[in-house]
């Protein structure tokens, strides 16, 4: 049977599954499936499958590779194409690592798509991580914005001193949230601070959002170059859903409780802004930038993409991976893009 919903999850970093799994075992809604691009796949395959079979979860899960291969690119976001081509379910929900939701998460999406055609956002809610400590028992490496420590080989090792399912020396237990403080990022999301309710589509996101598959699929899925949290990727996915007649809204009841890893995991090659590339002409646009570009793209909000493919032909051709992902071998990915072939062009 078609699954009402796919849950669509992205990572690059080890640890924070164990967080994720103990949350999808536990919701009330049950007819989903999962979909778990991961670009540490060829590193943790049988891992990851043995911790779905640890957890008791039943619900089909399917744990693929991100279909290209860049090396320079390391953010969770990246693969949510990969995500949605592979979804079977009528709506999508896109969620990262490290989250735990509730056990009415997915009710809580569901019910603004009964009888709407909406793009439902709800807030992160960051905590601080507890005191964890690497493979090997020493304290973690803390990163800052720039400074000699925050080279691309420190950030590497750092990765590999981690366990590739768990970042806790106990079993994860949802109670540790009533234990730690919320940590308030510097530049916390707005979606925090907005009523329940019709929102502009300046915010649309990509880590907790939920819409129809068919109109991801027809707009041509997110352009991954751009998105970096709350950057012109987001901008721009949001933007064209509106295009086609989808209504933004915000619903604080499906927000997810996040273990902020970034001090000791960074996502972005240099932690902090990326200089790498910003220098490569790859870095995250200012909101102003991103809006005057999708506005000299869009001329008479006629739909433009930035993805090559149609997305619906692409789909057939990924399709196979879902029974590829339950092999117990991992399965090297046949099609290996760079950023630059994978969107044809990046920003000027």
């Amino acid at each position: 049977m078609t699954p009402k919903v796919t849950v669509s999850v992205g990572s690059s970093r080890p640890g924070g599954i164990d967080i994720l799994l103990a949350s999808l075992k536990a919701q009330t809604f049950t007819d989903f499936e999962v979909v778990f691009t991961d670009q540490r796949y060829h590193k943790r395959h049988a891992q990851v499958l043995d911790a779905v079979e640890a957890v008791g979860l039943t619900v089909p899960f399917f744990h693929v590779p991100n279909q290209r291969n860049s090396p320079g690119w390391v953010s969770s976001c990246a693969g949510v194409n990969t995500g949605f081509m592979l979804s079977a379910g009528e709506i999508v929900i896109m969620l990262l690592d490290y989250a735990y939701c509730p056990p009415g998460w997915i009710e809580a999406h569901l019910k603004h798509h009964v009888d709407r055609r909406r793009v439902v956002m709800s807030p992160h809610i960051y905590h601080a991580l507890p005191e964890v400590v690497t493979k090997d028992g020493r304290p973690p490496t803390r990163f800052t914005n720039g400074g000699a420590e925050s080279t691309v080989e420190a950030i590497e090792q750092q990765r590999e001193n981690f366990y590739e399912t768990t970042i806790f020396r106990q079993p994860f237990r949802p109670s540790v949230f009533a234990e730690m403080p919320q940590y308030v990022p510097p530049h916390q999301d707005p979606k925090l601070y907005r009523p329940e309710g019709i929102a502009n589509w300046d915010v649309m996101h990509t880590k907790n959002e939920s819409f129809r598959r068919e109109d991801v699929l027809a707009i041509g899925g997110i352009d991954e170059n751009f998105d970096r949290g709350g950057g012109p990727g987001d901008l721009l996915f949001g933007c064209q859903l509106v295009s086609i007649g989808c209504e933004p809204w915000i619903c604080q009841e499906a927000a997810v409780h996040v273990l902020d890893p970034r001090p000791i995991l960074p996502s972005t090659r240099v932690a902090g802004h990326g200089r790498e590339w910003v220098a490569a002409g790859l870095g995250k646009w200012s909101y102003t930038e991103g809006e005057t570009y999708w506005r000299e793209r869009m001329g008479e909000k006629t739909h433009v993409s930035r993805n090559p493919y149609d997305m619906r032909e692409k789909r057939k051709e990924l399709w196979h991976w879902r029974d590829l992902s339950q092999q117990r071998e991992p399965v090297i990915p046949y099609i290996e893009k760079t950023d630059a072939e994978y969107f044809g062009l990046v920003k000027k």
